[in-house]
């Protein structure tokens, strides 16, 4: 959504009873230089447009949709949703990002995920009817799922993942599993320089 933080950190209270969950991140600098220039060409020229249901904590009233503006690019068909209590809207984007480092693009995105896996992503498709053959949507994403690396959780860990970089999920977590306790917090603008990964000196 518009709202994509630079930042996502990850604290963990509790890696849980049996070592489920474990975090995975890919990293799209390396996916987007492993994929050919057939694909490339591909994704720079033809965006995502997501469909979305945002839901809005604070309590609406009304009996109706209502135009909204959204000031944000990429933004469309954008609307407060009374009866679902959330806000609605189509938001076209690219499959890769510039990274910070310069001249280095990253393919990160919400391509290849389920889509039951994020309930706020209604649909998604290339804009103007393009599409993407099975066969190639296989390729690319076992080519991230090669590159793909897992975090085994201690108490105390905490992991900082550029989020304009790296795409990031978790495992599967047994139901017996209760204990696992992974705090999230999201920083949307860091002060890192550009071209830098980390503001430390």
């Amino acid at each position: 959504s518009p709202s994509q933080p630079e930042i996502v950190w990850f604290y963990c209270v509790n890696p849980g009873s049996d070592g489920s969950g474990k975090t995975v991140y890919c990293d799209g600098l390396e996916l987007w230089r492993k994929l050919s220039p057939k694909y490339k060409m591909f994704f720079l020229e033809n965006p995502i447009e997501y469909k979305l249901r945002v839901p809005i904590n604070k309590k609406i009233s009304g009996n109706k949709k209502k135009k909204w503006f959204l000031e944000y690019p990429g933004v469309r068909n954008c609307f407060l949703n009374y009866r679902k209590n959330s806000l609605e809207f189509n938001f076209i984007k690219f499959a890769v990002e510039k990274s910070r480092i310069a001249k280095k693009l990253s393919f990160a995105n919400h391509l290849l995920i389920p889509l039951e896996s994020e309930p706020q992503i209604l649909g998604r498709g290339f804009l103007n009817k393009k599409k993407i053959n099975k066969e190639d949507y296989n390729y690319i994403t076992a080519l991230a799922y090669e590159i793909t690396e897992e975090i085994t959780w201690k108490k105390n860990d905490l992991i900082m993942i550029d989020n304009l970089r790296f795409m990031h999920g978790r495992r599967k977590i047994n139901k017996k599993n209760k204990s696992r306790d992974i705090v999230t917090i999201q920083t949307m603008i860091s002060n890192f320089g550009f071209g830098s990964t980390t503001s430390l000196k």
